[in-house]
């Protein structure tokens, strides 16, 4: 320490111990923290969010959040966190109240709450308890599905709404960034009806996947195949790919379709370049996993996930992610957590084709859901 950083007999480093610790070292140290003490060393100072920032949330589990309203003026969110097998309780006031799950992604949450024909969007923040506004939509038709395209705290991140109109066989793509006074409209005029229709984003662009079975609005119509259309925000181009093939297995076999009412269809983003479509089949319990071939325009069965972990939600939080670290010992399982599961859950092992009701993970004392109404979604925190 040189003479010149001493001020009236005292060093000006004297009330920040760590100020001259390098930053290599400092990072060591903060690296060996679980991930909410993190968080929490994060606000410290700058150059500790700075060090925080860079370390990666890789080979952990994703956190389950549980959201439940206790009355009009109050909610609760509980945050479990599967590797450190700790929880948190957040009392979130009547922010939440009627707010449902629309998609999870960059530990932030796109929530929607309905009035009549008022949608209300926000983006929700568990581990800072922050809350960003979006513009109010107003629309007859409720949303078939809601995504983000990035980082919302990035400018360049852009919010979707997907609505579908069978009577016109038409769907509108409404858009919005932070800070907009209004939703954009896009309408784009379909050829066929379809079934089903969902999306979700891939390298910047947004992925709808339409669902046709035998007959428009047949519930009990097998799925004959599944067309794709793409929407470029920036050039506001459309394009449809239509698939007659159906679904293939990995030999080019195609697979037997299912009624509707039989299965339930989630899209799913791996490193924001790979898209797949998890099926699960309630009648037997089991998942079945497709990948889409950007080149072969075309939905392939994968007999297994390798050595990555599915995550999987019905409310657009689903998460595909490398097997490594603590995630070693669940490689080529699927997790699932719907509305009215129980306070834990069972692994689905690809390898064995059967749910594993000897594991329990993610458990929670049934307290928390005596609720009529709650919400769960996968959430990965971020800095």
């Amino acid at each position: 320490m040189h003479l010149g950083d001493l001020k009236n007999g005292r060093s000006e480093t004297q009330n920040q111990p760590f100020a001259e610790v390098h930053d290599d070292i400092l990072f060591l140290i903060l690296e060996k923290l679980e991930w909410i003490d993190r968080i929490r060393a994060s606000r410290v100072c700058k150059k500790w969010l700075q060090q925080m920032t860079k370390i990666p949330y890789q080979g952990e589990f994703p956190w389950l959040l549980r959201h439940k309203i206790i009355d009009r003026a109050g909610c609760q969110v509980k945050l479990t966190d599967e590797s450190s097998k700790r929880s948190y309780v957040i009392e979130s006031g009547e922010r939440l109240y009627g707010a449902t799950v629309c998609a999870s992604k960059f530990g932030w949450i796109l929530m929607m709450a309905h009035e009549r024909k008022l949608f209300i969007f926000f983006l929700y923040c568990p581990f800072t308890c922050k809350l960003v506004k979006l513009p109010t939509l107003n629309s007859d038709a409720h949303p078939e599905d809601c995504t983000f395209s990035s980082n919302p705290t990035l400018p360049d991140c852009v919010f979707f709404a997907l609505f579908y109109y069978s009577e016109s066989q038409r769907i509108e793509i409404r858009t919005c960034r932070v800070g907009d006074k209004e939703w954009k409209i896009f309408e784009i005029k379909l050829s066929i009806p379809y079934v089903r229709i969902s999306d979700e984003c891939v390298n910047g662009l947004l992925y709808v996947v339409l669902l046709r079975a035998n007959a428009p609005n047949v519930y009990s119509e097998p799925i004959l195949n599944s067309h794709v259309g793409t929407f470029d925000v920036q050039t506001q181009e459309w394009k449809l790919i239509k698939n007659e093939k159906g679904f293939l297995e990995s030999n080019g076999i195609k697979v037997e379709p299912r009624p509707v009412w039989e299965q339930d269809l989630f899209p799913v983003v791996y490193n924001n370049k790979e898209l797949y479509l998890v099926r699960w089949i309630g009648e037997i319990d089991a998942w079945d996993v497709f990948k889409y071939d950007m080149e072969e325009k075309q939905w392939v069965e994968q007999p297994s996930l390798g050595n990555r972990v599915l995550f999987i939600a019905c409310d657009g939080s689903s998460y595909l992610v490398d097997a490594v670290g603590k995630l070693s010992n669940v490689a080529n399982y699927a997790f699932f957590g719907f509305r009215g599961s129980p306070s834990y859950y069972y692994p689905f092992s690809f390898s064995t084709r059967k749910i594993e009701y000897h594991h329990k993970f993610y458990v929670d004392d049934r307290n928390f859901e005596d609720s009529t109404c709650y919400e769960r979604a996968w959430i990965i925190p971020t800095i």
